[in-house]
């Protein structure tokens, strides 16, 4: 690798740890904020209501953003999804000024369906400006930078839960995301997008590659079991938040986000890679669903 090449990638990688703070700081600041706001205008018992029409319309958002990114490349695309997402948290302040309610279902269909597409695609900007061996090199210095986004993302919803009114952090967002939109398209690359085979862009085709594949299906059957005990965790959470506190709850979803966040950089660092020489990858993903029967098993005996 020449010199100037190395230069380059080492000031990509500078970047790529700033656009991984920003990009995860926005999204657990909006993880907190969405809740927060749907759950002030509407009962905890429509949350699962409002959580599946969120899923039913993140699916084809999903499936088109990906077939976007990999015909017009992640890098030239994701700015301008961040943009466009900036200006539609501001329109849903200015609505929730008048109309709350409205504005509440909108902040959450929008920020549920378009935050894992933001941080998807800045991970495919990363594969797509790095290289096999340079990736391996800055990783782990872009995962870092991911994780204190988590944190630094918390402590802005946190601190902007203090000082302004409920609906202000739509516009925290809105400045976090234009950030977003900023960083990232200095980590574009020029040059030609690389098109890719007909069969990649066909409809339907992730499906079938997953429906051939028994390690795919694998994986994705761990992913679905996953998310669903993920959701009724969630909501037993949030219920129990609505039911101890009825005004501040930006600050103590905040504060939950802050402190899980913490948790898996102290995780990250001084367990993770032990835990992954001694079981390995299989075991180590084992351990979580274990943990949640262990740990659910103990609140029923408690009376939690």
């Amino acid at each position: 690798m020449s010199a100037d090449r190395a230069d380059e990638l080492r000031g990509a990688a500078r970047v790529a740890v700033v656009a991984a703070m920003t990009v995860l700081a926005s999204f657990v600041a909006s993880k907190a904020a969405r809740d927060a706001i749907l759950l002030t205008n509407f009962d905890v018992e429509q949350l699962p209501l409002f959580v599946g029409l969120s899923a039913a319309l993140s699916l084809p958002i999903v499936l088109f953003a990906g077939r976007l990114f990999v015909r017009f490349s992640p890098g030239r695309l994701l700015p301008l999804m961040n943009v466009a997402s900036a200006v539609l948290l501001i329109g849903e302040w200015f609505i929730a000024r008048t109309e709350p309610r409205i504005a509440a279902v909108l902040v959450f269909l929008h920020l549920g369906s378009f935050g894992a597409v933001l941080v998807s695609g800045f991970w495919s900007i990363i594969n797509e400006r790095f290289d096999v061996q340079s990736a391996k090199r800055y990783v782990g210095r872009i995962g870092l930078g991911a994780t204190l986004g988590g944190i630094l993302g918390s402590l802005v919803a946190e601190r902007a839960a203090v000082y302004l009114e409920a609906n202000a952090i739509l516009v925290v967002l809105a400045i976090l995301q234009g950030t977003c939109a900023f960083v990232l398209r200095m980590l574009q690359t020029e040059g030609p997008v690389r098109r890719p085979a007909p069969e990649v862009l066909a409809p339907l085709a992730s499906v079938r590659m997953i429906a051939r594949t028994s390690l795919l299906r694998n994986l994705a059957f761990v992913v679905v079991l996953g998310a669903i005990g993920a959701a009724a965790l969630d909501f037993v959470f949030k219920a129990e938040v609505v039911a101890s506190t009825s005004e501040g709850m930006l600050r103590v979803f905040a504060l939950y986000h802050l402190g899980t966040s913490v948790l898996t950089a102290l995780m990250q660092m001084l367990v993770a890679q032990r835990v992954l020489r001694v079981l390995g990858v299989a075991r180590t993903v084992g351990t979580l669903p274990l943990a949640v029967t262990g740990f659910g098993l103990a609140a029923v005996f408690a009376g939690g």
